[in-house]
């Protein structure tokens, strides 16, 4: 395999398990911060340039368990037992929804700029983005009981799984048509890095009423993109995967080995947008409304299908073998037992091209100014993934004390959890602005109560904040 593709699948996998990226609810209604115009890029800002730079601009984390939390899993012994934890599966199943999800997203901001020309007012940011999703339905630990409880009809379990990184380039202008209507708009460049997709993920246990005979089916469908090698087996079957890390590796030439892996996946590219508005209803009733991540993915280079359906019947384990003292039959038994699991899920691979949409999001809101320092914020926000809509509420209060010091507080419903309760601080020192969000202070008041752990917090460099009469937003 080519140094280049042993490096890149090394960058997909760490960034895969990074849980970050925060939420954007309490953001929206916080426009003394900049980062708020990704989620409503019709937002303007009375100064004349922004900057975000690596390291300093944003660190942003967002890990999601919407089926039980810690608390939920584990629960204290007792007697003799009294001073140890033990995984209670009873309650994780009745905290269950019909859908769950374990979730984690990370955006790591490498540019950001923004500036006026006349009355408009150009944004251009570029982000290295990756989410990780795993999906399972409710009745997953049915399994736990035996199979005696699915003689009448067939267990169905539907698996979800979704990763992708990719770079995204964001070119954005905002302009107030009227005075009372401001929109806004991004074009976004979109570079695929690595992908794993799970079109369907359907096992099926079937228990025969009178033989008691187990009948196990798969109907898996997967796309996948990473620089990976199979290997096949005589029947044309994925028997391996192999790859290399850091094999004939030359570290004295990483930036022409960066260079190929840019060439590589140069392929697997994407267009999104995002668009918004908002309106002045009255002088103290503000509406707005944008969609983010509209968009797609064409995967090309390093692509691959894999398709496992397969069918496996286990008739049981028979008495004799059990009181046999040959210890090979045994072994010949698990043997045998093992293969046939394994060619369940063994799955044939083609390298067609596909795509993936972005998880795009809608949101709604409407603001009121309650005094020029104090506002009250609504929102409504539906996301999109897994084929399925996702709901959250924010009711949000933001005060704005003197030019240099912005705070709020949010209350959000999301993912069956009602104890989301929102913190946001922005402070600006000459050209720098410190600012820290977070969606649920439950995660560090009781983490292990919380079912979302999210922040955002970085900083921010403003230059000729001089206040725009045409730019009807907070003054720093």
């Amino acid at each position: 395999m080519m140094k280049k593709e042993k490096l890149t699948i090394l960058i997909v996998a760490f960034l895969a398990i990074l849980p970050l990226k925060a939420q954007e609810n309490l953001l929206y209604y916080t426009p003394a911060i900049h980062q708020a115009n990704l989620v409503n890029p019709a937002l303007q800002y009375q100064c004349n340039t922004f900057l975000g730079f690596p390291a300093i601009n944003a660190i942003e984390v967002d890990a999601l368990f919407s089926g039980f939390s810690f608390n939920d899993a584990l629960k204290k012994g007792v007697g003799i037992a009294s001073d140890s934890l033990f995984i209670d599966l009873d309650n994780i199943e009745q905290r269950l929804g019909e859908h769950n999800y374990i979730k984690t997203e990370v955006s790591i901001n490498l540019f950001a700029l923004g500036f006026w020309i006349k009355d408009y007012y150009f944004t251009f940011h570029t982000n290295l983005k990756t989410q990780v999703r795993f999906g399972y339905p409710n009745d997953v630990l049915q399994i736990r009981n035996g199979n005696a409880a699915f003689m009448d009809e067939p267990f169905d379990l539907d698996l979800d799984f979704f990763g992708i990184a990719y770079t995204e380039y964001a070119f954005g202008l905002s302009h107030k048509v009227t005075d009372r209507l401001t929109i806004g708009g991004k074009f976004k460049l979109l570079q695929g890095l690595g992908n794993l997709n799970s079109r369907k993920g359907n096992i099926t246990l079937e228990t025969d009423p009178n033989s008691y005979k187990m009948t196990i089916k798969s109907d898996i469908e997967i796309n996948a993109t990473a620089p990976v090698e199979f290997v096949y087996d005589a029947n044309g079957m994925i028997e391996d995967v192999t790859f290399d890390l850091f094999d004939d590796f030359d570290v004295g030439k990483i930036f022409e080995e960066v260079g190929e892996i840019l060439d590589e996946v140069g392929g697997n590219r994407g267009i999104g947008i995002d668009l918004g508005a908002n309106y002045q209803l009255t002088d103290d009733i503000q509406l707005s409304a944008s969609v983010i991540d509209l968009g797609f993915i064409s995967w090309k280079n390093n692509t691959h299908n894999l398709i496992a359906n397969g069918e496996f019947v286990f008739d049981g384990i028979d008495t004799d073998l059990l009181l046999n003292d040959d210890p090979d039959a045994m072994s010949n038994f698990t043997d045998d037992l093992t293969d046939s699991i394994m060619k369940l899920f063994a799955p044939t691979n083609s390298e067609e091209a596909y795509k993936t949409y972005l998880n795009t999001q809608i949101y709604i809101g409407a603001n009121y100014a309650f005094t020029k320092s104090l506002n009250f914020g609504l929102l409504s926000k539906t996301y999109f993934y897994d084929r399925r809509a996702h709901q959250a509420f924010t009711l949000s209060a933001n005060l704005q004390a003197g030019k240099n010091f912005t705070t709020g507080l949010a209350y959000t419903i999301e993912n069956r959890a009602y104890n989301n309760l929102g913190f946001a601080l922005a402070m600006k020192m000459g050209a720098l602005q410190f600012y820290f969000l977070t969606d649920n202070l439950n995660s560090i008041i009781s983490p292990k109560t919380a079912k979302t752990v999210n922040m955002r917090l970085g900083f921010n460099l403003y230059f000729g904040c001089k206040k725009r009469l045409d730019v009807p937003v907070t003054e720093y």
